[in-house]
Formats: structure tokens, sequence, C-alpha cells
């Protein structure tokens, strides 16, 4: 029976190997290519570092006047080909809640995006604080700027952040891993066709299932990634102001002292109306705790009053029994 096992195993092994070095070949060609167009050198232990090579040669030599142009088509090739991620996170304040909210979701909708999310809080009864939202929009990577600029003309813009993160090594991995686990899947398959043993075939279908679960997961994180390329993630947290924060643009002494001066009696302005809110608003606790107090007061005084019948009367006992 062990023979047998070794004698299956190595049949598929004699099957496989051709095709598992022929795919590692194919993987490091397509490398190669890769690193001739873009300059970059990817090395996953299968893939040529045909960069450098061409590096070496062009150093040996030393060809002149066509180094400049080969270089900047290089450069020119290598930020078509990178899978770049590009996401942005900003925080605007608008006075206009609502509207900003429609206006946004108009510009979304004309950019081809979508919101992920939405959350707006603020805006309870017993709330006095102003409103403000998070969202999560998805943008089409080549309309990030645009979209990003319209904002800018919708509200004030108080902080931005732009992120980029290049997933070209990666993407080149796994269609790489892809390409390796097809082949190995079409090999499985021919061998599948001409077993004849039970044996074989259930080992040759344990291994078809492994490899299918592989592929399917390489090419489920393969969407994924295109996803992440063809669409940018912009987060915008919003907030309700009554009025909007100055710009960071250099201003003139005695302006820059009206604005400051201006901004302190704001504040005191709303502190002083917050206060006057609470204390109006306040009154029917300041009435209940009113009422708490006096009902104790009028306890205590009744207390302190039985203590003091019943001294006198202690009192007036205590001289008729001392006459």
């Amino acid at each position: 029976m062990k023979n047998k096992s070794l004698k299956i195993t190595a049949l598929i092994l004699s099957v496989l190997l051709p095709v598992l070095i022929l795919s590692s070949c194919g993987s490091a060609k397509s490398m190669a290519d890769y690193a001739d167009e873009t300059g970059e050198s990817y090395d996953y232990g299968y893939a040529v570092n045909a960069s450098e090579q061409k590096s070496v040669s062009y150093d040996e030599n030393n060809s002149g006047k066509g180094d400049t142009q080969k270089q900047n088509g290089s450069a020119m090739a290598d930020a078509e080909s990178r899978k770049l991620i590009r996401n942005a996170e900003l925080s605007a304040e608008t006075k206009d809640f609502e509207k900003f909210n429609k206006d946004i979701e108009t510009e979304i909708n004309k950019a081809g995006g979508y919101i992920e999310s939405s959350n707006v809080s603020g805006n309870s009864y017993d709330s006095f604080s102003n409103r403000y939202a998070d969202i999560t929009i998805r943008i089409p990577a080549e309309k990030l700027d645009a979209f990003l600029s319209t904002v800018g003309n919708l509200a004030n813009i108080t902080s931005k952040n732009i992120s980029l993160k290049d997933i070209t090594a990666d993407y080149i991995d796994t269609e790489a891993r892809i390409r390796a686990l097809e082949s190995e899947q079409k090999a499985l398959l021919a061998i599948l066709e001409k077993a004849t043993k039970v044996s074989e075939i259930i080992e040759v279908q344990d291994r078809l299932t492994d490899v299918n679960a592989e592929l399917d997961s390489y090419k489920s994180q393969l969407r994924t990634f295109d996803k992440l390329v063809s669409y940018s993630t912009v987060r915008i947290h919003i907030n309700e102001v009554d009025r909007v924060s100055p710009s960071g643009e250099k201003t003139g002494f005695f302006t820059e002292i009206k604005n400051r001066l201006s901004d302190n009696l704001y504040n005191v302005g709303q502190g002083l109306r917050s206060f006057v809110i609470f204390i109006i608003s306040s009154l029917p606790y300041f009435a209940i705790i009113a009422v708490i107090i006096i009902v104790i007061i009028i306890i205590i005084r009744k207390i302190k009053r039985k203590r003091k019948i019943r001294k006198v009367k202690e009192n007036a006992q205590s001289d008729q029994q001392s006459s």
C-alpha cells in the first residue's frame, strides 16, 4: 500500500513539476518585462531582477545621448503602471448645515461616487450644541482632486490630509501567484481526466480543492486592490458653526487686533447667552429644589420647637420636685 501511494505521488509530481517550472519561468519573465517598463525591480524568489541587469549593461555600454530619453520614458511608464491608493480626510465647518449636506450629496453624484456611511449628531431635543456629521465617501480616483476643490468651495476647510500608498509590489505578487495556481489547476484537471483508480482520483481532487480555495482567495484580494485603486476614500467631519474660523492668511497689525477683539467679544457674548439660557431653562429644577429646601426648613423648625417645649416641661417638673 505504501509503495502504491509513493507511485501515485511520483506520478503527480512528474506531471506537475514541468508545469510549475514553466509557470515560474513565465512569472519571472513577466516580472522582468515589468522591470523593463518601469525601471523597478521586484524579487519574489522566482522573478528575475531585470532592471539591475539592464542598468549594469547600460553602464558598460555607456550609450550617452539616448540615456536621458530612455530614463524619461521609463519614469513615465513607471508612473502609469503603478497601483496607487489615494485617500483624503477633511475637517470642515459651515453656517448652513442642511444646505451643505444637500450640496455635497449632489457633487458626489456628479463625480460618480457614493456615500459609504453617514452619521449626523447634535440635533437631539436636549442638546445645546450645534450639529456635526461624519461622512465616508467613495470617489473615482481620477476625480479626487476636483472633488476636494469643490468641497473647499462649499465649506470652510480647517484641516486636510491626503495619504498615498503604493501597492504595486503586492499587486504584481498576487497576479503571479494567480497565474501559477491556474497552471497547477489545469495540470490537476488533466491528471484527473486520465486517472482510473479511486485512490488517485481522491488524492488529485483533494489537491484541486486546495488550489481552488487559494485561487479564489487571491482573486478576491486582487479585486479588493482594484477597488481601492480605482476609488478613493474621502472622510469628512462637518461642524455647524455660528461663525466661520478665519483663514490662515497673514493680515495687518490693526486688522489682526480687530479680528481678535471681535472674536473675544463674540465669545463673551456667547458665554453670557449660554448662561442666561441655562438659568431660564433650569427654572423648573430650581423651583423643585426651592420647595425641597422649604420643606426641610419647616421640618427642622418643628423638631426644634418640640425639643424646646419638651425642655421647658422637663425644667418645670424638676422645679416642682425640688420645691
